[in-house]
């Protein structure tokens, strides 16, 4: 079955090996939460690369409830409301430092939003792409994490398929959804990002494409192989261009939501932004000490700057 193939697939790729950095910061993660960790998710540049040199590990905490994960009501409603709660460490490990960049959500709205729970991608634009699982706490875990992340894999494909108006191949549709994804976010990433993506995992994507076929996602096998044809309607291709249209100022609002958020959960908040920023896009703005000691306001006011000069797109 096709499905099938798909939840294969994705378990396989999720028990692939992984370097002892990224054991080791997994480790860090769910002791600073105890008994609320429920699994830990590797996902972005560092696990595409195979390469941890100046790099930030990008990791996903699961938890069971946030009031457990926490100290105290505030950041746990913080979360609730508007989930994930992004955090910043830096752990030693053999003499090296790792610094980790991670995400706190509940094991229950990350499954809601991988299935299209969420009108925007932040999840399933996200776990559509290859993610490995450092820590799970049982089997049932583990298997809705890997349910949820087909159902992140079919979400994506699901909400691009209808902008394709022609016969298309994987090639086509993936670098234009991942683009589409990267739109809703005050990304600094450049232009060429989403075909560099697509091309890091060129055969996974690929496979999941015509695995999906079969599985009512707007479109079916054509006459050749790897080439498709739409099956949606002329109505269904405008609804989900204006939807697509509708979800960049809604996603834009969200980053910078969650850019404020993030000032004040990271060591050294604003110092980090504007170097993941510059890192990605070379544009430079240096804070000064007020907007250090407010990192609420600094995350506001920066981010309109960082945009119209170019660092966000």
């Amino acid at each position: 079955m096709p499905q099938d193939q798909i939840t294969r697939r994705i378990d396989e790729e999720t028990r692939a090996p992984l370097a002892p950095q990224i054991s080791a910061a997994a480790d860090a993660l769910r002791a600073s939460v105890g008994d609320a960790a429920i699994a830990v998710l590797f996902y972005g540049s560092a696990l595409r690369d195979d390469n941890l040199s100046d790099k930030i590990i990008d990791l996903y905490l699961l938890v069971d409830r946030y009031r457990e994960a926490y100290d105290n009501w505030l950041p746990a409603v913080a979360n609730a409301m508007l989930p994930p709660n992004v955090y910043y460490a830096a752990i030693d490990c053999g003499g090296q430092t790792v610094r980790i960049k991670y995400a706190i959500i509940s094991l229950n709205q990350f499954e809601k939003q991988a299935a299209g729970g969420a009108f925007t991608p932040y999840i399933w634009g996200r776990f559509a792409q290859p993610t490995g699982i450092v820590y799970a706490r049982d089997e049932d875990v583990r298997a809705r994490i890997i349910t949820a992340l087909g159902n992140a894999v079919l979400t994506l494909i699901r909400k691009s398929t209808p902008l394709m108006t022609s016969n298309f191949g994987s090639a086509d549709l993936w670098p234009r959804a991942l683009r589409e994804s990267y739109r809703t976010e005050l990304r600094a990433e450049q232009k060429t990002k989403n075909q560099e993506l697509y091309l890091a995992s060129r055969e996974r994507a690929d496979f999941l494409l015509e695995a999906a076929s079969d599985l009512g996602q707007g479109y079916r096998q054509g006459p050749e192989a790897g080439i498709y044809i739409p099956t949606g309607s002329i109505a269904g291709t405008l609804a989900a261009q204006i939807s697509w249209r509708l979800r960049r100022p809604a996603g834009k609002i969200l980053s910078v939501l969650r850019l404020a958020k993030a000032a004040f959960t990271f060591i050294n908040g604003v110092d980090y932004i504007l170097w993941k920023v510059e890192r990605h896009s070379g544009v430079k703005i240096t804070p000064t000490e007020w907007q250090r000691r407010h990192p609420l306001m600094a995350a506001l006011t920066l981010s309109w700057r960082l945009y119209f000069k170019g660092g966000f797109r």
